[in-house]
């Protein structure tokens, strides 16, 4: 296969029962100018082989599996062995718009984006609007915009509703010590290194709410991994966006509950 344009890297953990419905929602698309890395974290399930037949039966899906370390050490591993200009993060529970990848490909080509940000639609079992062909409209913000975008909950500080330059990674990767709130913990990071951004209101992006996930579950760690990463978040914003830290001491801990 030649070079992709983009790459997706999905981390995959005892998710059998979505799995699919995941890698399906993706091959809906045009893969000719993309790559899907669908990485096994350790799964004692039947995911690995779930991921197996697919990337046996689709050439652009490319199967790791390896012994588990967490989802943020999982997508830097991804971001390893990743080709493409562009990086996707997808959760494996998770879907994403129909026949999308294609007109997203050439946006990314046409554009020369750093971050692309995009909406999501949360869901329990059904998805109503991920069939629609609707127009995808773009607009240009600056990079303050963007970042008052991550104390909107319609954007928040979440990964997977973006798609980001892989350059922007370069010394900035995933703390693979933090596998809840890790996207907090580094969306800011990359967003003050990028310089062109795009945004659309259009959802893109199907995040399906289940008992069980990471998210979901309550402990000590998780809660003081949330706690870390707003407080580092926080202070960033005081310092360099001094205006939007009341903002975000006020609101993020409601707009990005649940950020994973």
């Amino acid at each position: 296969m030649k070079k992709p344009i983009l790459s997706i890297i999905i981390p995959v953990y005892n998710v059998q029962d979505y799995l699919e419905d995941c890698l399906k929602s993706i091959i809906s698309s045009d893969l000719s100018q993309v790559e899907v890395l669908v990485i096994n974290d350790g799964s004692t399930d039947s995911s690995l082989k779930i991921i197996k037949k697919y990337s046996e039966k689709y050439s652009h899906i490319i199967c790791y599996d390896k012994e588990n370390s967490g989802v943020s050490a999982t997508r830097n591993f991804g971001l390893k062995k990743s080709r493409g200009k562009w990086i996707w993060f997808i959760d494996s529970d998770d879907l994403i718009k129909t026949n999308i990848l294609e007109r997203l490909v050439q946006f990314l080509i046409n554009t020369d984006l750093d971050v692309f940000l995009f909406q999501l639609t949360m869901f329990q079992k059904k998805v109503t609007n991920i069939y629609q062909n609707d127009t995808l409209v773009k607009e240009k913000i600056n990079r303050y915009d963007a970042m008052k975008t991550l104390i909107n909950p319609k954007y928040a500080s979440f990964s997977w509703n973006k798609i980001f330059k892989k350059s922007l990674f370069s010394n900035t990767l995933f703390l693979p010590t933090r596998d809840f709130t890790e996207d907090m913990a580094i969306v800011y990071k990359l967003y003050n290194k990028a310089n062109i951004f795009f945004m659309t209101s259009s959802s893109l992006y199907f995040y399906r709410q289940r008992k069980g996930s990471l998210i979901h579950t309550v402990s000590v760690k998780n809660l003081g991994a949330s706690a870390h990463s707003h407080y580092e978040m926080e202070d960033f914003f005081e310092h360099e966006y001094p205006d939007l830290a009341h903002k975000f001491h006020q609101e993020t801990i409601v707009s990005t509950r649940g950020a994973s």
